[in-house]
């Protein structure tokens, strides 16, 4: 176990380093002139050429792109040009309301995809396992901003019921986390089913079920917890990439999150913001990837076996 951690935390680096190395590149090559936006077109060449020795802006990229590396491994993404202060401070305090939205996304996708999924799994071919299945793919077509502003639409403007917008109470989380669970939602349900389905034929199911089990004591413990281990892939990916990926409800529901705020920086030319708010997704990301591996073992103890030797 040692072995495959160490192995994992040498990947990590090498997978942050690209990421950084990316984003560096990246928000350089987007058009615009962060000096020029910041102080806008009536500034004149010597204000705008102090903001870029200010902020380092007027050595050469090779320059910037090794100090970049040297401050990123001790957290330090420079200050905000737009904001002032630390980049990394305003990303860390935009991060719970990110987490809170990804992980209210994700019970809501749990407790509603779980159950459909293994009723049709226990009943193949019947009206429950059509109708899922006929949902959880009209779901995941849906495009995420279409289902937000129809959300709004509904149950804040036509029937008053949910604030349409912005933060700072639990009814502000239930329709942006309502729209991020829906493709989750579908990817559970199709999961759960086919993974029980291939399960439920299994010798150990039958050998279970000759012995007199009752029938919920051979799904729930004998067949749901070999499913879970695919079923943990996915979640620990998609956390992932709900945060991620939230920029776009987040804009919709005007959510005080990293993504939102990742939106404006870019449309600011704010490289530190940017970056800092780059590098910690993608340590969220790798940190959940890295949990996920340690699960395995947990439930399932062949895998645990494996990386012992």
């Amino acid at each position: 176990m040692l072995m495959f951690l160490t192995k994992r935390a040498a990947m990590t680096v090498f997978v942050l380093w690209g990421v950084l190395t990316v984003i560096f590149l990246v928000v350089r090559v987007v058009p615009g002139d962060p000096a020029l936006t910041q102080l806008g077109p009536t500034a004149s060449e010597e204000e705008l050429a102090a903001f870029r020795a200010r902020f380092g802006l007027d050595q050469p990229l090779f320059v910037q792109y090794f100090e970049f590396l040297r401050n990123a491994v001790v957290f330090d993404f420079g200050d905000s040009f737009r904001l002032g202060g630390p980049a990394i401070d305003h990303v860390m305090d935009r991060l719970p309301a990110s987490l809170i939205l990804a992980g209210t996304a994700m019970v809501i996708a749990l407790v509603v995809s779980f159950p459909l999924g293994v009723r049709a799994a226990l009943n193949p071919g019947g009206w429950a396992d059509r109708i899922s299945s006929v949902a959880s793919l009209t779901i995941q077509g849906l495009p995420t901003f279409w289902v937000g502003i129809m959300l709004i639409l509904i149950f804040a403007r036509l029937l008053g019921w949910l604030p349409s917008g912005g933060g700072g109470s639990w009814q502000h989380v239930i329709l942006p986390a309502v729209t991020m669970s829906l493709p989750l939602i579908g990817v559970i349900i199709r999961l759960v089913r086919s993974g029980l389905l291939e399960v439920m034929r299994e010798g150990y199911i039958q050998t279970a079920r000759s012995k007199g089990i009752g029938e919920r004591v051979v799904v729930g413990v004998h067949g749901l917890r070999n499913v879970l281990i695919p079923v943990v892939t996915v979640l620990g990916l998609q956390f992932g990439v709900l945060i991620g990926g939230s920029v776009v409800v987040e804009m919709v529901f005007s959510w005080p999150g990293i993504g939102r705020l990742l939106i404006e920086a870019i449309g600011n030319r704010d490289y530190p913001v940017v970056q800092a708010a780059v590098a910690v997704m993608a340590m969220v990301f790798v940190a959940l990837n890295l949990i996920v591996d340690l699960l395995y073992g947990v439930l399932d103890p062949r895998i645990r076996q494996g990386a012992s030797r």
